[in-house]
């Protein structure tokens, strides 16, 4: 294991996701909800730009790096979530009902995008980007005309769910010729750039992947 420290960030968004969810559960009101996630988006962003010249790997070898080009772009994804709060906390473009659920979401998607630009190991990669895909699938279905929200939302999910049974497929090709998931290692294996079964599944992988983003 290596230094926990530099997971500082994410973990700060994750934990006020979870303090966000048990206000929820617990019938806080909206203000007390908002203070809540401007609080912890705040200390994130402030913990991301402290990372900055951080580098190191927080979990086992080769699965998570971070650098000062990851952290800046979380600091990125923080500052947007900030925004986000901000423009949202009289939004008149969400259900009148779930407005108190939009940031428990906000977080979760960030999280995972946040996580999405350090991992460096392609089961790594796919857990962070689902984890930040589903949470926008949930938030178009929020919209105020719930209607045309809901017809989004399944449309994303339906959509999402194809692009990442492609995803997982050409993840398994490129396993399955590499004999790894390590970016590190699959990069360093140049003899792969030859064999077609690698290429399909690395357009694969890249088909539902950039569909995703």
């Amino acid at each position: 294991m290596g230094d926990l420290s530099l997971f500082t960030p994410e973990a700060i968004v994750l934990i006020g996701a979870f303090v966000l969810f048990a206000q929820l559960i617990f019938g806080a009101g909206r203000p007390l909800l908002w203070w809540t996630s401007m609080l912890f988006s705040v200390a994130g962003l402030v913990a991301s730009i402290m990372f900055l010249g951080a580098r190191g790997e927080p979990f086992f070898e080769g699965i998570y790096i971070v650098d000062g080009f990851s952290q800046l772009l979380k600091a990125a994804i923080l500052l947007g979530l900030t925004l986000t709060l901000l423009a949202n906390r009289q939004s008149g473009s969400v259900l009148a009902h779930a407005r108190d659920d939009l940031p428990f979401f906000l977080f979760l998607g960030s999280a995972g995008l946040m996580m999405l630009v350090s991992a460096t190991e392609l089961t790594t990669i796919y857990v962070s980007l689902e984890l930040s895909a589903y949470s926008l699938y949930i938030m178009a279905a929020l919209h105020q005309r719930q209607r045309e929200g809901s017809e989004a939302a399944i449309k994303y999910v339906l959509a999402g769910s194809a692009a990442s049974a492609v995803s997982l497929y050409g993840i398994t090709l490129i396993y399955g010729t590499a004999r790894t998931t390590y970016l590190a290692g699959i990069m360093a294996n140049s003899a792969l750039y030859s064999e077609p079964l690698f290429l399909v599944g690395v357009v694969f992988l890249f088909a539902g992947f950039l569909f995703k983003l």
